[in-house]
C-alpha cells in the first residue's frame, strides 16, 4: 500500500463492540509493519475494553 502512495489506513471502529487478544495481535502486527514502511494505521472511534489486555495496549485510536 505504501508503494501505491497510501500513507494511512483508516479503519472505522464505531460499530466494533468487542475485540480480544486474538483480534488485537494481528492488527497490531499490521500497524507495526505499515509504520516501519512510513505509513500509519488509524482506528477512529475505538472506545471499548479489550479482553485479556491491559489498558493502552493498542495505542492506535484517534
Amino acid at each position: 500500500m505504501v508503494r501505491s502512495g497510501y500513507d494511512e489506513i483508516i479503519v472505522n471502529c464505531r460499530h466494533l463492540h468487542y475485540i480480544d487478544a486474538d483480534g488485537v495481535a494481528p492488527t497490531r502486527h499490521i500497524a507495526e509493519i505499515f509504520g516501519e514502511l512510513g505509513g500509519k494505521l488509524t482506528l477512529p472511534s475505538l472506545d471499548l475494553p479489550i479482553d485479556g489486555l491491559g489498558e493502552g495496549v493498542l495505542p492506535l485510536a484517534a
